[in-house]
């Protein structure tokens, strides 16, 4: 399981780890090692304060305070919209990368003259142009569940 969050040092000051508090407070916090840490970061460590970073769970001993995990990227600046909008797309598994050749391919032979028919314009509500994306399992069958964001004039 990965999850954004913010890196600290240990409650305690231990120098071999770095606390993991994830954004969602259903998910333990995590020790991660310093050797996984940025390199600056046992002697910097403020300097990461405002970091988001994505980090996994590697194990969840029975006998310790914190479960322990490892760093894997940083997502950027924790109050940016962009770090802020990549931690919700990893942490709930969407991908916004462009179309695999694969899935294109499933598209009709000859996708420059394909056009969608008139009469489905009478029939639907034009949202091409808006941000949707499928809330649906990797699992579904259909694309049925969705969310749509934009940008307000506030």
């Amino acid at each position: 399981m990965k999850a954004a969050g913010l890196l600290r040092k240990m409650p305690d000051n231990n120098p071999n780890y770095a606390l993991f508090s994830p954004m969602d407070s259903r998910i333990p916090r995590l020790m991660i090692p310093m050797n996984n840490c940025p390199p600056d970061f046992r002697d910097r460590p403020s300097d990461y304060e405002k970091s988001l970073f994505v980090a996994r769970i590697v194990d969840i001993p029975a006998d310790k305070k914190f479960a322990s995990g490892e760093l894997l990227e940083t997502l950027g600046d924790a109050d940016t919209l962009e770090a802020q909008s990549k931690a919700i797309l990893m942490e709930n598994d969407i991908r916004d990368e462009e179309f695999s050749n694969e899935v294109i391919k499933c598209l009709p032979l000859d996708q420059d003259k394909w056009s969608i028919p008139n009469e489905e314009f009478s029939k639907r509500l034009d949202l091409r142009n808006q941000c949707i994306f499928t809330i649906d399992p990797a699992t579904a069958r259909d694309l049925d569940d969705a969310l749509s964001c934009e940008r307000l004039e506030n």
